[in-house]
This record gives structure tokens, C-alpha cells and sequence, in this order.
């Protein structure tokens, strides 16, 4: 495995955190995050700063996170990976489970040791079903996580 892929690898183990702040070191201030089957202010985020806000709202609903690699190819700065992301959320946050995996397929441009462009693609539809929620509900629990950390 190469460069860019080592950085895939670190900044996926990372989130096991739950502590955005360590995305920092992985990415720019032009990075450009595409959460692809979003729309709008949750599709795109640019710079470090707006990224890890984004992922830390995130993190901050979960109690245990891991991003797991299945599989990961990589031709010079460009990697492609399908990962599975396990989040565990305190037992009631959502009415169906308390922990869900994402199967997530991503692309990763990294240059010069950081990530310049993140795209992340998947069936949002089937994950939000198996928390019990909609897009419109599962939104709200990010804005307010958002809120509580401002």
C-alpha cells in the first residue's frame, strides 16, 4: 500500500475518537467533503474547519464509532475504499436499534499527505429505515447535536 492509502487508513481509524478535532491533521483548509446521497447544507462541506464540525456532530449522538476498511484500492493520490461504519448510539436515541452499520463506498484525493476532496456514497434510505426515521427526523438530531456544540 502506498501513501494516500496509509492516510485513508489513519484518518478512517480516527473517528474511533468520537473526538473530530483528530480529523485535523488529515485534511486542508480547501478540503472539499461530498456526502453524495445528501442534499442541501448537509452535501458539501469546505475547509478543515467546516468538516470537523459536520463530523463531530455526528460523533457527538454516538457512544462507540469504528470505520472499517473492507476493501481499498489506490492509483497514485486517488484511493477508492468500501468501508463499513459502525455507529453505537445510547440505547433510546432512535426508536428501532441503538447501533447501525453504513455500508459506505468513498473517494479520497490526497496530496502532499492530506486529504484534498472526501466523497462519500451510499444507500441513505435503507440506513435511515433501520433507525425508524426519516431524513427530516434524523436531520434534527444533527442540528441540535450542532446547537449543543456551538
Amino acid at each position: 500500500m502506498g501513501a494516500a492509502g496509509d492516510v485513508v487508513r489513519k484518518f478512517c481509524a480516527a473517528f474511533a475518537s468520537l473526538d473530530a478535532s483528530n480529523l485535523r491533521p488529515f485534511l486542508t483548509p480547501e478540503t472539499v467533503f461530498e456526502n453524495v446521497p445528501l442534499t442541501g447544507q448537509f452535501h458539501r462541506a469546505v475547509g478543515v474547519n467546516e468538516i470537523v464540525s459536520r463530523m463531530q456532530s455526528k460523533l457527538s449522538i454516538c457512544v462507540e464509532t469504528d470505520f472499517k476498511i473492507l476493501s481499498l484500492i489506490e492509483d497514485g493520490g486517488v484511493v477508492f475504499a468500501e468501508r463499513s461504519d459502525y455507529f453505537r448510539f445510547p440505547a433510546g436515541t432512535f426508536p428501532t436499534i441503538d447501533a447501525h452499520e453504513w455500508l459506505v463506498c468513498s473517494r479520497w484525493d490526497v496530496a502532499d499527505g492530506k486529504i484534498a476532496l472526501w466523497r462519500d456514497y451510499y444507500d441513505v434510505t435503507s440506513s435511515l429505515s433501520a433507525l425508524g426515521v426519516s431524513w427530516q427526523e434524523y436531520r434534527t438530531y444533527l442540528e441540535r447535536a450542532r446547537a449543543a456544540l456551538a
